[in-house]
């Protein structure tokens, strides 16, 4: 008889990655989507903003999730340098939609540019996922990029 090892009976958490234009407290289906995944015991990573209005009650919320990794971007001008290359990128991609009509990357950040500063930090990224999740429009484009390159659904 085969013995088996103790290892392979131990289920393998997936690994989700969540993306959100926005915080928890301005959210609350992407909180309801972070329990339902917590509960189903995936190892989950998420992206959300500090955006000013709902923050303080936002860490809250984080406190609800310990399991949740959370990566905070700042949609404020503090850090001024970021905001003002997001800033000046979502203007260009603007004015510049119409030479470009057909370029995802533009419509995106023209739509909002938050986008700019999603795909700024998911470059940098070196951790897999199984699966990437988009749940605001605005980390559609980025969402997409990551899924592309790391062949992740």
């Amino acid at each position: 008889m085969k013995k088996i090892d103790e290892k392979s009976l131990k289920k393998v958490r997936k690994k989700v990655l969540f993306i959100s234009t926005t915080n928890l407290y301005n959210n609350p289906r992407l909180v309801k989507e972070l329990q339902l995944f917590t509960d189903l015991n995936y190892d989950l990573t998420s992206i959300v903003f500090n955006v000013g209005y709902g923050d303080d009650k936002s860490v809250d919320i984080e406190r609800e999730l310990p399991n949740v990794n959370f990566i905070k971007l700042s949609a404020l001008r503090d850090p001024f340098f970021k905001w003002l290359t997001s800033t000046i990128a979502e203007k260009i991609s603007i004015n510049s939609t119409n030479f470009f009509k057909k370029s995802l990357r533009a419509n995106a950040i023209a739509h909002n540019k938050r986008t700019f500063l999603i795909n700024r930090k998911l470059k940098a990224n070196t951790k897999k996922f199984d699966l990437i999740i988009s749940d605001t429009l605005g980390a559609l484009y980025p969402a997409y990029q990551l899924s592309k390159k790391t062949k992740t659904p």
